[in-house]
């Protein structure tokens, strides 16, 4: 369904309601038409999203774009897949999107159109989902930088919000060690942020990545993850054999 930008705050509400991730990608020199025009603005998208998985990134509804003054919109409302994000002609990115796992999916919901009902049980974040999504994240960062967006380096902040109490799980069939106790987050919000030249969002988008996801995990005090582990799972998802 597409947001327009009077039902922005509507949906932005609908995401809050549960965990939910914002991530914000620009460029570290201001030029407010760095991008030409609007349309200009939705080929770029086209060309750097990344799709990986059953679902791109970032999203575009099917019904398209919406368009303000100096900037495109997209986003989607449909079962576990509740986000929006903005795409300023500065070229600056603002992404907000809720964790999937706190919401029912599509087969286990009823849903005409909206998101699916809050997710019963504790909280939880999939420690490979946590380095998928971060292995996008800087994907995408990457196909900006590429695209001459993030020229001469960019400005890169990934925030999780309603962690407090979450546990770290595995996906099913893969076991967590937890001898030493869960992994859980103690504070409600963590954080990690990175400021590179593009020839490094370039080059090194993958390492950067796990960087972002054993900093992650450790604010969930899990002080020791493999990071050799976290990159055969890495090496996977990005040759798409999952």
């Amino acid at each position: 369904m597409t947001t327009t930008t009077r039902d922005t705050d509507a949906r932005l509400a609908r995401i809050h309601e549960t965990g939910y991730w914002r991530v914000t990608i620009r460029p570290t020199v201001f030029d407010e038409r760095r991008i030409a025009t609007l349309g200009e603005s939705e080929k770029i998208i086209a060309e750097t999203s990344v799709r990986l998985r059953g679902w791109d990134y970032p999203h575009v509804d099917h019904d398209g774009y919406d368009r303000g003054e100096g900037f495109i919109q997209s986003g989607s409302d449909f079962a576990n897949h509740v986000e929006l994000w903005r795409f300023y002609q500065s070229g600056q990115f603002v992404h907000h999107f809720a964790m999937r796992s706190d919401r029912m999916p599509a087969n286990l919901s009823s849903i005409n159109g909206q998101s699916g009902a809050p997710a019963p049980g504790p909280p939880q974040l999939d420690f490979v989902d946590l380095l998928y999504t971060l292995t996008e994240i800087l994907e995408f960062t990457k196909n900006l930088a590429y695209r001459g967006i993030l020229d001469p380096a960019g400005d890169l902040r990934v925030e999780l919000h309603g962690v407090a109490q979450r546990m770290i799980v595995g996906p099913p069939g893969r076991l967590i060690d937890v001898t030493n106790g869960y992994y859980m987050a103690k504070m409600d919000s963590i954080s990690w942020t990175g400021s590179q030249p593009a020839v490094t969002l370039i080059a090194d988008a993958s390492r950067l990545a796990l960087d972002a996801t054993i900093h992650i995990l450790e604010r969930f005090n899990w002080l020791d993850p493999s990071r050799s582990m976290l990159e055969a799972d890495q090496r996977r998802f990005l040759e798409r054999r999952l």
